[in-house]
């Protein structure tokens, strides 16, 4: 079975056109779909980790911070809403 990826034709129009295609470029062809996978979970739950762990010192800052009196400069309460909506732009 033939991969119908667009990155493998890309790869492959890129050869025929005569750029060099390294095995960086292709490297993951060699992959099968299960590992590929299997890596990816395991990516996912390493950067929810360290996102968690970032959140836990932000907010391990804050703490300290609040505790020496620290008082934000703009508070939710201060938001007024009109009703006429968000703002995007």
């Amino acid at each position: 079975m033939k991969p119908r990826s667009s990155w493998v034709v890309a790869a492959r129009l890129a050869h025929d056109a005569g750029l060099a295609v390294t095995e960086l470029h292709t490297s993951w062809l060699d992959t099968p779909a299960e590992e590929a996978v299997i890596e990816a979970r395991v990516e996912t739950d390493q950067e929810a980790a360290r996102s968690e762990q970032v959140n836990d010192e932000v907010n391990k800052i804050l703490d300290v911070l609040r505790s020496n009196g620290y008082k934000p400069t703009l508070r939710i309460e201060d938001v007024e809403v009109d009703g006429s909506g968000p703002v995007l732009e």
